[in-house]
């Protein structure tokens, strides 16, 4: 779907097919049975990006087929990114040339983490915005 058809709710034809939703088969719903109760569905393989915000949407109608049911206002749906930082890596010495200490806290109690230490030449060809 282009940025347009985002800003705007699927039709009721596009819930009712599944017409242009994200991620496998598993990430709708088709056809459930309605009562006036709390209720709940799973979606799964939806394939989800930490990155972007995705909008979940409910069509529900009577049995007649009608098209003439309602559509839910867009509940709005970020995923966590999987870890980040709780505060940015600091150089915590006087760097000297055997090395330094970088120190961090992970948002995430546990983890995995990478780090080099690279000329500022390479650094600016991976982020031309740095001084």
């Amino acid at each position: 779907r282009n940025l347009a058809m985002i800003l705007e709710p699927p039709t009721r034809e596009e819930l009712r097919s599944g017409s242009g939703s994200w991620g496998a088969a598993g990430c709708r719903i088709k056809r459930r049975l309605v009562k006036a109760e709390p209720t709940n569905f799973t979606m799964y393989d939806c394939n989800l990006y930490p990155d972007l915000i995705f909008a979940a949407y409910v069509y529900i109608e009577e049995f007649r087929n009608s098209y003439d049911g309602g559509i839910s206002r867009p509940v709005p749906v970020k995923v966590r990114k999987t870890n980040s930082f709780q505060y940015s890596p600091i150089v915590a010495n006087e760097p000297s040339l055997d090395g330094l200490l970088v120190e961090y806290t992970a948002e995430q109690p546990v983890g995995i983490a990478w780090g080099m230490a690279v000329t500022l030449v390479t650094a600016r060809r991976a982020n031309p915005f740095l001084l």
